[in-house]
Formats: structure tokens, C-alpha cells, sequence
């Protein structure tokens, strides 16, 4: 009873927090500041670092036995921990685009036990609790039923952990079974509306702990299906990730 008292104050302090910060990077994002190229098409912003930072004093000021693990300032990880990643989407928030969310997961024992993602120019704030299921704005979430691949789209990431004549072979393998396709640029926001209901399936071939982990627990508590993202995480410091409808994932990992 502790532990669950205890996971369901972290879920909704993860809930304020991802609103605050959230609301606070939209007005930030009208003036970015210095914007640094980190890797291929991959991008930081003063923006992000200072939401990091600021989500980082919240967390550990509230629970100072946890600790925290973010994309932009590292940290480490323990049995009690945040995953955070200040603004998923940066490609698109440092060009301007709405399309970018903040993600906040907490693991406990290795297991994320609360997700929250806040999409602010949505004003969508998603959020599960391991076992409770997933909702948005309030409203219960639940993945869409899709039969049919030629029903059905599927969002693809892409990292340069992946060469360019592998994407062009996966996407091939997906355009042949009749899968029309998106990338959007956000797996924590994309995964969201997997589990909305409005995106069917969702691939990215090696992903990092922060952009996934909330979105993974949404989709599992919307009734979706995934591979077990979790496994091994943070020794690989990521992993592939497959989200989608039980009636479309076997079909989706039969082609590979």
C-alpha cells in the first residue's frame, strides 16, 4: 500500500511538473537563445538544458532519495528513478513547429511504474500509472483496433545508429505489406498517440531511455502491445522499440 500510495504521488507531481515546464518552454520558444548541433540532425537548445535543469530541482527537492537521468545532463541511475527527456522533438522546437513534447518517467526496481508526456501546443497531457491504465486530459486512452495493414499507419523513427540502406530496407518491408507511414520526430509524443489511438504503430530500431520509457508505459496501459523495451535499457543505452495494436504487432515483427 506504501509503494502505491507512494507511485501515485509521483504521478501527479509527473503531471504538474510536465504542464509547468511545459507551458514555460512554449513561451521560451519564441526566443531560443544559442542552439547547438549535437550529432547528425540532432539538436540541443539553451531551452531544453534549462527546463532539464529546472525539472531536475523540482524532482529532487520533492523526493530527495531518488535520483535522476536526463538526455541533456546525464545523471545516473538507482532503484527509485526519473527519466526525463525537457523537450522531445527538439528538431522541430528549435525550427519552430509544434510538434514536441515534455516527457517524465519514473522507474522503480527497473520498472516504469508513471509516464506523463504534456504536448503544450495541444494542451494534451497523457499519464499512466503501471496497472491503472492511461488517459488523457482525464479521458481514458486506448489503442485503435487495426486488422488490416493496408488500414493501418505506422510512424518510423531514425537514428544514425542505423544506416541509410537500412531504413530504406525496413521502409520498403513496410510499404509492401501496405503500411502508409509518417515520421513526425518525436517518439515520446508519437507513442502518445499510439496509445491515443490516433497513430496505429509506432518503430524506431534503437532508441534512448528518456524518449521512450513514458510513451512504452502508455501504450502498454492503453492495451497496446510492445517488445520488451526495458530489457537490458540502460547497459545498451537504448534499444528498439515496437508499439502498436495486438492485432497489428505480430504482423509488424513478422517482417523482420
Amino acid at each position: 500500500m506504501l509503494q502505491t500510495n507512494s507511485e501515485t504521488i509521483r504521478l501527479d507531481f509527473a503531471k504538474a511538473l510536465a504542464r509547468e515546464v511545459g507551458i514555460l518552454a512554449r513561451e521560451m520558444q519564441k526566443n531560443l537563445g544559442r542552439v547547438e548541433q549535437k550529432g547528425h540532425q540532432d539538436y540541443v537548445s539553451e531551452v531544453d538544458r534549462n527546463i532539464e535543469a529546472m525539472i531536475r530541482d523540482k524532482v529532487i527537492e520533492a523526493f530527495p532519495g531518488d535520483v535522476i537521468l536526463g538526455e541533456e545532463l546525464g545523471g545516473q541511475t538507482g532503484d527509485s528513478l526519473w527519466v526525463v527527456d525537457p523537450i522531445d522533438g527538439t528538431s522541430n522546437f528549435v525550427r519552430g513547429q509544434s510538434f514536441w513534447c515534455v516527457s517524465i518517467s519514473y522507474l522503480r526496481d527497473g520498472k516504469p511504474v508513471v509516464g506523463v508526456i504534456y504536448a503544450p501546443a495541444t494542451d494534451e497531457l497523457f499519464y499512466a500509472r503501471a496497472g491503472q491504465g492511461a488517459f488523457c486530459n482525464g479521458a481514458p486512452m486506448r489503442v485503435k483496433k487495426v486488422n488490416n495493414e493496408s488500414e493501418a499507419v505506422i510512424e518510423l523513427d531514425w537514428s544514425p545508429s542505423e544506416s541509410p540502406e537500412e531504413l530504406i530496407s525496413m521502409l520498403a518491408k513496410f510499404l509492401k505489406a501496405g503500411f502508409e507511414f509518417h515520421r513526425s520526430g518525436s517518439c515520446a509524443l508519437c507513442l502518445a498517440n499510439v496509445a491515443n489511438g490516433k497513430m496505429d504503430a509506432y518503430w524506431e530500431v534503437f532508441t534512448k531511455p528518456w524518449d521512450a520509457l513514458a510513451g512504452y508505459l502508455l501504450v502498454k496501459e492503453a492495451g497496446g502491445q510492445t517488445n520488451n523495451f526495458e530489457s537490458n535499457l540502460f547497459e545498451n543505452q537504448g534499444n528498439l522499440i515496437v508499439a502498436a495494436s495486438p492485432e497489428l504487432f505480430g504482423k509488424i515483427v513478422k517482417l523482420f
